[in-house]
């Protein structure tokens, strides 16, 4: 067949055909194929996860970082340390840590939070009267 263009590996060499996409030069799997695998879906749903939200709960076993700072006054209220290397042996025999969480935050500020003693407690301004839902409804 003298005259027909034999098939082109380059999309760019391709005839451009207004308003079709251009056809394939790669040779693609059947149509019946499906792209992607398969989701195992585990039985929970996104209505099932937001309807038992649970609240993350800090790992008490987990030991929190060192106070240097506070090692480092320590130090200095014995009256023994001068040097770093004093410093640091201080560091080696003695042991500060730092409070986490909400034992820092009340030990900083001195203050108990009303959503720390009662669970059910909820900040902000209370809404107005609660109007029914059917008179919203009919427009009343």
């Amino acid at each position: 067949s003298v005259g027909m263009p034999k098939k082109t590996t380059n999309p760019l060499l391709l005839p451009i055909e207004v308003g079709k996409p251009r056809p394939s030069v790669m040779d693609l799997p059947p149509t019946d194929h499906t792209y992607g695998i398969k989701s195992n879906l585990d039985g929970e749903s996104a209505g099932d996860i937001l309807s038992s939200w649970k609240e993350h709960r800090p790992n008490a076993a987990a030991i929190p970082g060192r106070d240097f700072k506070t090692l480092n006054r320590m130090a200095i209220m014995t009256g023994q340390v001068i040097t770093s290397s004093q410093i640091s042996d201080f560091r080696r025999d003695h042991d500060a840590r730092l409070k986490g969480g909400h034992e820092r935050i009340n030990s900083i500020h001195g203050m108990q939070l009303p959503s720390s003693q009662d669970p059910l407690f909820s900040y902000g301004i209370k809404s107005g009267d609660r109007v029914p839902m059917d008179s919203l409804l009919t427009n009343q």
